[in-house]
């Protein structure tokens, strides 16, 4: 861990001590809005179920609503059920959308999701972003353009154009309503291989890259936005480690051997859960600076 990490983490140690119920309130207020991209299984259920506890420490009886996104209904049916069964005041919706479909009419399809819930009726927004692929996992030589085109599609261009909606529709809510959210977070489920080369994984260590950088771009652009003074926008990149996942299977069939021996180490595993449940601690401690990227296991060399 660099110094500027270690520094960070013991003050995120001593702020969950010190900060005050009304501060850590603000950041899981009564009237929350949780809008969550890839929530149908693995990490995605995870972190709505580690929200849904945060809250319920929280405030017992919290109108939290959840806006599951992805490509599985009835998958996302069980998460929003996993997700009541941890804070029974809990209410979700299910939008369906596939994000490696972009054409023409998926600004649409996200606009839509986005319209379906009125930002200015809740204290705090987050907009989380889950959903990614792995391929190709193979030399950059020996990968398709089908699959290149496919993987930046899905975990870039979609990415983009949702946060572009997503902040289109708040500074829309900002601008023509008394009422508005006072905290707003976005969250994007990074990598290590966004900082670190990983043969065979040359577009998603590239995306990933390109996704914590859109972040910092998000981060510096809102900081200047007029509209946004009186609102608490912070942007979070989460490296949540090596999870058992369907996408772990996949980079430990990859084509570099060095990199499948250590997908296939179990000793470098985290649970899905207890990744997801450092993530809240993080965002409830409030240290990080917006944009941050912030590793799971700097995270627990902290503790």
């Amino acid at each position: 861990m660099d110094l500027y990490c270690a520094k960070t983490f013991s003050k995120m140690a001593d702020t969950s001590v010190k900060r005050s119920t009304r501060e850590i309130s603000n950041l899981f207020p009564s009237k929350a809005l949780v809008l969550l991209i890839g929530a149908s299984k693995g990490f995605g259920r995870s972190i709505a179920i580690e929200a849904a506890k945060k809250w319920r420490q929280v405030r017992d009886h919290a109108e939290l609503k959840f806006v599951l996104i992805g490509r599985d209904e009835n998958l996302m049916q069980e998460t929003g059920e996993a997700v009541k069964k941890e804070l029974e005041t809990a209410n979700y919706s299910i939008h369906k959308l596939d994000v490696s479909v972009v054409d023409d009419a998926f600004e649409k399809r996200v606009d839509a999701v986005f319209a379906s819930e009125s930002f200015a009726d809740f204290d705090a927004v987050y907009l989380i972003h889950n959903s990614g692929w792995v391929q190709p996992t193979c030399y950059l030589q020996n990968a398709t353009s089908k699959d290149i085109r496919r993987s930046v599609d899905l975990n870039f261009t979609s990415f983009s154009i949702l946060n572009a909606r997503f902040l289109h529709r708040l500074l829309e809510t900002v601008s023509s309503s008394s009422s508005r959210p006072g905290v707003v977070r976005i969250l994007q489920i990074s990598s290590l291989a966004g900082l670190q080369p990983f043969p065979s994984l040359p577009v998603y260590s590239s995306v990933k890259a390109a996704r914590d950088m859109l972040m910092r771009v998000v981060a510096a652009e809102m900081k200047e936005c007029k509209e946004m003074q009186n609102c608490d926008l912070k942007t979070l990149s989460w490296a949540p480690g090596q999870l058992a996942t369907d996408m772990m299977k996949e980079v430990r069939e990859c084509e570099d051997a060095n990199v499948r021996a250590a997908a296939s180490n179990l000793s470098f595993n985290v649970e899905t859960s207890h990744s997801a449940s450092l993530m809240w601690k993080v965002v409830a401690a409030d240290t990080f600076e917006s944009a941050e990227h912030v590793d799971v296991f700097d995270v627990i060399k902290s503790l």
